[in-house]
């Protein structure tokens, strides 16, 4: 991490769309896991499905944001109580009644009211448009008050997404302890990965974390791009050809996606985390899953790399959720072939934007996407949590 300020805040304000897709990464993680209306989450050994989501309109968003006048002094109020020790913090499960306390602690505030009863009740329909169970999310009850409340998102893959309030009003010790609870419980379950994307300005959550046994992994750049013609369609090197997804190719789109991690710029910390199957899942899991919009590049039939793409739920874009070619198939401007492609399919899709997250790290990627008219929205820091021992929560 370079400790540069955030980037966003050398740009003009991201729209409301834009708003909703950078909210969509962090609710996404990195492993691409969501499934839309899959609600189906790791148990032991088995996948179990969950029941209905819970009943949630944009009326509890509008009853979070109605209440946020109170929120500092309640939420102060917790703090008090939880530094002060006089009353125990119990970590438990939300309530029904808690989860308009939850989505207003999480979904960020831009300092309009408008604007953030807008986000939220985006927030509340995208956890329904992708099957997101909002009463998964868990509180730190103080004296009978929810002082703090986090979401937890488990989905294909065996991954979880750790959707934090960007700014910790209480005791960052007991915010640790629950989350020590809630990746334990999950751990227990069968999940093999948390992640969090927070601002680069948020460096006391980012010491929490750290706290909490998460370790800085990247710093990710968001990039989108207007789709403002219609892109043609490369023409493909003599010998090449591209293989739409299906059942019979499973195999060789695992073996080709684990091939291309070779001495990848990629967020390599994360090779090797989980197994070929779990990393198809979680992209099969990103937007909405179309097997006409994943591609394997072959080479007088030999695979060379995969291009991944989806529709992202309630936005106008198209994501590009993976892209890698085999060690052997770099340096002869495939690369270029490939993003090329990635634009004249989301303009196929009529959709006006394509979007990306990158490794900061990546500079031949991002030298790719800026010639193609790629531009910067944020960066987001990357942190993951391997769950493969028990929480230790650090000596205060």
């Amino acid at each position: 991490m370079t400790g540069k300020p955030p980037v966003f805040l050398r740009l003009a304000p991201p729209s409301r769309s834009t708003r909703l897709w950078i909210f969509c990464q962090c609710v996404k993680g990195l492993s691409n896991f969501f499934r839309r209306n899959d609600r189906r989450v790791a148990h032991g050994d088995a996948t179990t499905a969950q029941g209905p989501t819970q009943a949630i309109d944009a009326k509890v968003a509008k009853a979070a944001l109605d209440a946020k006048t109170s929120q500092n002094v309640k939420v102060a109020r917790g703090a008090k109580v939880a530094r002060g020790g006089t009353v125990p913090a119990v970590f438990r499960q939300a309530r029904q009644d808690e989860l308009s306390d939850v989505v207003r602690m999480i979904v960020p505030s831009t300092g309009d009211v408008d604007v953030d009863l807008a986000l939220a009740v985006d927030f509340v329909e995208l956890t329904g448009q992708r099957g997101i169970d909002l009463s998964a999310a868990w509180v730190m009850d103080v004296g009978g008050q929810v002082a703090f409340g986090l979401l937890p998102v488990v989905a294909p893959g065996r991954s979880m997404s750790v959707l934090l309030p960007p700014v910790v009003f209480v005791d960052p010790r007991a915010v640790v302890q629950l989350i020590h609870t809630v990746i334990d419980h999950h751990a227990s379950r069968g999940v093999l990965l948390a992640q969090a994307l927070l601002d680069p300005a948020q460096r006391d959550v980012r010491k929490m974390l750290t706290r909490a046994s998460f370790n800085e992994m990247a710093e990710l750049v968001y990039l989108s791009v207007d789709i403002k013609r219609n892109p043609v369609e490369p023409a493909l090197p003599e010998g090449f050809a591209w293989d739409c997804y299906r059942q019979d190719l499973r195999n060789v789109f695992m073996q080709t996606i684990e091939r291309s991690y070779g001495d990848s710029l990629d967020c390599p910390e994360l090779n090797g985390v989980r197994g070929a199957d779990d990393v198809l899942l979680g992209h099969m899991a990103a937007g909405e899953f179309d097997a006409s919009m994943w591609f394997l590049l072959t080479e007088h039939q030999i695979p060379r790399g995969v291009l991944l793409l989806a529709r992202t739920p309630a936005t106008d874009a198209v994501e590009l959720v993976y892209v890698g070619l085999i060690p052997e198939a770099r340096r002869r401007g495939l690369g270029k072939l490939m993003l090329q492609k990635a634009l004249a399919e989301t303009s196929a899709q009529h959709r006006a934007r394509l979007t990306l997250a990158v490794d900061a790290r990546n500079t031949p990627a991002l030298r790719l996407y800026y010639r193609h008219g790629m531009k910067k929205v944020c960066t987001k820091v990357a942190m993951v949590r391997v769950l493969s021992a028990p929480s230790i929560t650090p000596a205060a």
